[in-house]
């Protein structure tokens, strides 16, 4: 669920940042704006962010990434788990006060594994979100370019509209224009946590 409200808000602030790229080319003046005809290009945000060479190449990186989180999560709650078997088969040959003790022991490291745990989920969450940041300013700069060289006073998404003329649509030009100029983007690094 979090993630469809990711990718919801992701669009709007795709959208806000297509209309603004609109607005600064029209910044010029009202006078300016009004000699210089509507011209209107529509593009496919979705389709730009799944086939993009430096797309495909962040979404391939965070699946490693993810894979090794989810393995390092595995590893751990095997090895409590293995901990907790042991500590239940010696709770008759142990002393209550011996076996609270392990107990106790075992609670802090299942506690500190959870922190572990938060921590590298919101390590991933936070490079995922820098990654999109990435790919999102080429989009916009590689679109600003296109609008500029061809004039366009108004870039919307496609997803937005409803019916449009195929000649309008540019999605196909700016996937190539970002997969020469930003072929691959390296995964951000998570920023160490905070003391």
């Amino acid at each position: 669920m979090t993630s469809k409200i990711g990718q919801r808000l992701r669009g709007v602030a795709l959208a806000a940042g297509l209309v603004l790229t609109s607005a600064s080319l029209l910044a010029a003046g009202p006078a300016a704006a009004q000699q210089k005809p509507l011209s209107v290009a529509v593009v496919d945000v979705q389709k730009v962010m799944e086939e993009t060479s430096a797309a495909k190449s962040l979404q391939e990186q965070l699946g490693k990434v993810r894979a090794g989180f989810r393995d390092g999560i595995a590893k751990d709650e095997e090895a409590l788990r293995k901990e907790q078997e042991d500590l239940q088969k010696q709770r008759s040959l142990l002393s209550p006060e011996a076996f609270q003790k392990r107990r106790e022991e075992f609670e802090r490291k299942y506690g500190e594994m959870q922190k572990a745990v938060a921590e590298r989920r919101r390590s991933f969450d936070e490079t995922s979100a820098r990654a999109q940041m990435a790919i999102d300013q080429a989009f916009l700069q590689v679109l600003a370019n296109l609008a500029e060289e061809r004039g366009y006073t108004l870039v919307l998404p496609r997803q937005t509209t409803i019916l449009v003329d195929n000649s309008l649509d540019v999605t196909d030009e700016v996937i190539q224009r970002m997969n020469k100029s930003v072929p691959k983007l390296d995964l951000p690094k998570a920023q160490a946590p905070k003391k």
